[in-house]
């Protein structure tokens, strides 16, 4: 599960076409599995400025 909050999803809808953004989020940030789970959300345009690339990720480290 990967959610951002309403300041975040405001960043996204207000991207200029060439603009891009990336998110993180750790799961278990202040406990003693953070740095585990990493999950990045990148929003990038897409060359011609038609649109945008939404790439999530998750990594596991142990």
């Amino acid at each position: 599960v990967f959610s951002l909050s309403v300041a975040e999803m405001g960043g996204v809808i207000s991207l200029g076409g060439r603009e891009s953004c990336e998110f993180f989020h750790d799961p278990f940030m202040g406990k003693s599995d953070e740095g585990k789970v990493r999950k990045v959300l990148k929003v990038e345009p897409l060359p011609d400025g038609s649109g945008f690339f939404f790439n999530l990720s998750n990594s596991l480290s142990s």
